[in-house]
């Protein structure tokens, strides 16, 4: 099973990238070898790191969890053709009072944020479609907490 987490950082937040990258490597080696079933394959978090000024709020809002069961598409600076089969896509954004908490606050205390934030993130599994039948659910969502968890003890 694939995992992954794209992001969209702030440029005051930047310094704390690496944290998040350094999360996403540790789930995509610890999900890589697991098999879940056939009915999704792929599990992606689009995480916004931001904190935008008054009226620049659309820009970066969350969108709504989607499952696409097949899809080709052309990569429009290659040409190359990129085939897309049973991903699930979801949108976390911290923004506002946890942004600040997350920008302040150790990288224990960041990491925590970080880490709610993913096992929030799995609360949209409950949106994938009832034809999508192969696919255990709740052994993933609680595979992915119980590593977390080991995660934010060996960084507390």
């Amino acid at each position: 099973m694939y995992f992954g987490i794209g992001l969209t950082i702030s440029p005051e937040a930047q310094h704390k990238a690496q944290l998040i990258h350094n999360i996403d490597n540790a789930l995509k080696a610890d999900q890589l070898l697991k098999n879940y079933g056939e009915g999704l394959i792929a599990f992606s978090i689009d995480m916004k790191v931001v904190n935008p000024p008054p009226g620049f709020e659309h820009l970066f809002k969350v969108l709504p969890p989607k499952y696409v069961l097949e899809k080709t598409s052309k990569n429009p600076y290659t040409g190359e053709l990129v085939v897309t089969k049973k991903h699930f896509f979801c949108t976390s954004l911290i923004n506002g009072a946890p942004y600040e908490l997350f920008l302040a606050g150790t990288e224990a205390e960041s990491q925590k944020i970080i880490i709610q934030k993913i096992i929030e993130s799995l609360d949209n599994l409950e949106s994938l479609p009832r034809k999508v039948k192969d696919f255990n659910r709740d052994e993933f969502k609680r595979d992915v907490e119980f590593f977390l968890a080991s995660l934010a003890k060996k960084g507390a």
